[in-house]
């Protein structure tokens, strides 16, 4: 019995000196992979087929185009200048003269001209009451049916005739008409050689010619002021980014006078208050001849510009304009002709290949990243989330290095500019594909406890912002299917599972 007494005081001994803890339910980490970005950016992305292109071998272009148009030929002119006073009119005797005709200003010498405007003046002073009529014919001034002008006596007052729709001279000369040929012819009763009148004629007015055949020692025809305007747009910022190193520019022209003529031009370009302006001559500094139309064709010429169009170009121009633009005909010019409808017109293209030294600016992706995250992995992030990273590998396959960056938030409405509207934002670096041509592995990027909670979100939006290394010297970009910047990457969090 003494045994069994014994038991139980060692038993209640060993109890009391011993302490029953809680019961508690095992616990454990899990690693969790959440899939974020798997994307790939091609240069070909660029190519918007407005300005930007690609050439036979891929090479990215910044490529602009214009018209030009002159206005219309309505001032081609001659100033006869001529005044002719008390010259006498002789009975019955038919006279047959001549009288100067130049222009008093020496720009123009006329072989055929149909007038716009103009007119002429005459009257008769009578000293015969016998005279029964006097007729003044111009051989070289003819009406709109061809006959010669025919203006015959009336009164002694001044007589004014307006010459629009005649002509004078003849379409098929080409000779300079230097004289008007007149011839009188009178009825009268005076006896054949008295003096019968006195004439009186005028050419004082300007003649205005909608159609010219001649030689013009000077005569402009202009294009409006700017004759044209091109406004060029970069995607993604890249007048901010890149300097182009070459350019070069392309004008054809189309010249329907048939006159040769001298063309005088500037381009100018403007760029966020930065002005360049480069005249349209040739390497030895002189300007551009346009050959005449001919009877069939305009006359044709492309004029290339390529050494002094990069100090332009480099500029990145938001804004080119063709200022100052116009073509002289001159004595160099020769014999031609011209009509008021006629016109020169130019189209010019601008072509810059993209090699250029980069610059680091960002360039940001337009195209705003969603990322659903199911509501699983949501729940696991806010009750159990330890930790996590940022897990990112890049492939670099242009010539050029960058740091990427990725911008998160909760709203679609991501602006890189402006720090109200995403959470965080997080940079890596890419090396140039001349330095790592495979896949990259980046330092995995820590996330705090309030930046893993944004993806407790059923949505987060990611943006892109790459900026690239200064290369330091021109590179080329192409834009073949070979010519990308890959990135992949996930979300490595740590959770804490409990049973």
């Amino acid at each position: 019995m003494r045994y069994i007494v014994l038991g139980l005081l060692c038993l209640m001994l060993l109890i009391s000196a011993c302490e029953i803890k809680d019961f508690a339910l095992p616990v454990w980490d899990v690693d969790l992979s959440i899939p974020l970005v798997n994307e790939q950016y091609y240069v070909s992305d660029l190519v918007d087929s407005v300005h930007i292109f690609t050439d036979q071998n891929e090479l990215l272009q910044l490529v602009t185009s214009g018209e030009l148009h002159t206005e219309e030929v309505f001032s081609v002119h001659l100033n006869p200048a001529i005044e002719l006073s008390d010259m006498p009119v002789i009975a019955q005797a038919p006279i047959q003269f001549s009288i100067p005709f130049q222009d008093s200003e020496n720009n123009v010498q006329i072989s055929y001209g149909k007038i716009a405007s103009g007119s002429l003046r005459y009257r008769f002073d009578i000293l015969s009451s016998e005279v029964e009529a006097i007729i003044m014919q111009f051989e070289d001034i003819h009406d709109p049916s061809g006959a010669a002008l025919s203006l015959e006596y009336s009164s002694e007052e001044w007589v004014e005739v307006d010459l629009s729709g005649y002509s004078i001279g003849s379409l098929q000369s080409n000779n300079s008409l230097d004289s008007l040929r007149i011839s009188l012819s009178t009825h009268t009763a005076q006896d054949p050689g008295t003096m019968i009148a006195n004439l009186d004629f005028q050419m004082q007015e300007v003649l205005y010619f909608e159609e010219f055949r001649g030689r013009i020692d000077h005569y402009e025809v202009s294009a409006a002021d700017p004759a044209a305007t091109l406004e060029v747009e970069y995607p993604y910022n890249l007048d901010q980014a890149i300097t182009l190193s070459d350019a070069f520019i392309r004008i054809d022209v189309f010249n329907e006078l048939g006159f040769s003529c001298e063309f005088e031009g500037v381009l100018k370009a403007s760029s966020n208050g930065n002005t360049v302006e480069v005249p349209i001559v040739d390497d030895a500094g002189n300007n551009y001849r346009i050959p005449p139309a001919t009877d069939t064709e305009p006359g044709t010429i492309t004029l290339p510009f390529h050494e002094n169009i990069s100090t332009l170009m480099q500029i990145m121009p938001r804004q080119i304009e063709l200022v100052q633009a116009k073509f002289v005909i001159d004595s160099a010019s020769g014999f031609g002709s011209l009509k008021a409808d006629d016109e020169i017109t130019a189209n010019y293209t601008i072509e810059a290949p993209f090699i250029f030294s980069l610059h680091e600016y960002p360039i940001e992706i337009d195209s705003v990243l969603v990322i659903s995250i199911p509501e699983e992995n949501r729940d696991r992030i806010a009750k159990n989330l330890m930790q996590a990273k940022l897990d990112i590998q890049v492939k670099n396959t242009i010539p050029i290095g960058a740091v990427a960056s990725a911008y998160f938030s909760s709203s679609s409405d991501l602006d890189p500019a402006d720090p109200q509207t995403y959470a965080f934002v997080k940079s890596v670096s890419i090396s140039s594909r001349d330095v790592d041509a495979g896949w990259q592995d980046i330092p995995q990027l820590e996330l705090s406890k309030e930046e893993l909670m944004l993806f407790s979100a059923p949505e987060v939006y990611l943006k892109w912002v790459f900026s690239f290394q200064e290369s330091g010297g021109p590179v080329e970009i192409y834009a073949t299917t070979a010519d990308y910047l890959a990135i992949k990457g996930s979300l490595a969090a740590t959770i804490r599972v409990e049973e």
